[in-house]
């Protein structure tokens, strides 16, 4: 399995696990798999992933909206940060939770 990430990731992802999130509505539909190798902006995967997801912004109500998946490394350092609108306001939300899969033995 291939997926095609925007820009050059770097060598530094070959052998590292990531999270692929939903593109969709459903939060559970978020891939986790490990990056065998790297070729260019090609992205090739251990593993099949179970769900599908957008690559491309779509058009909604008459307006662009972006509904490409985004892949991250997991690792162990996390860093969160707030986003500042201005008038001393600031912004976020932050849902962490885990879910064993009793069938194939895994947190996802």
């Amino acid at each position: 399995t291939t997926i095609t990430v925007d820009g050059h990731p770097g060598g530094h992802w070959e052998g590292k696990r990531i999270a692929i999130t939903p593109s969709s509505s459903d939060w559970e539909a978020t891939d986790i798999t490990t990056v065998v190798l790297v070729d260019g902006a090609v992205l090739t995967l251990d593993t099949p992933l179970q769900h599908d997801h957008i690559g491309q912004t779509v058009s909604i109500g008459g307006k662009e909206v972006d509904a490409r998946a985004l892949a991250g490394a997991l690792g162990r350092n996390i860093v969160i940060e707030g986003v500042h609108s201005g008038d001393n306001k600031w912004n976020g939300a932050i849902l962490v939770g885990d879910y064993f899969d009793d069938e194939t033995k895994e947190v996802r």
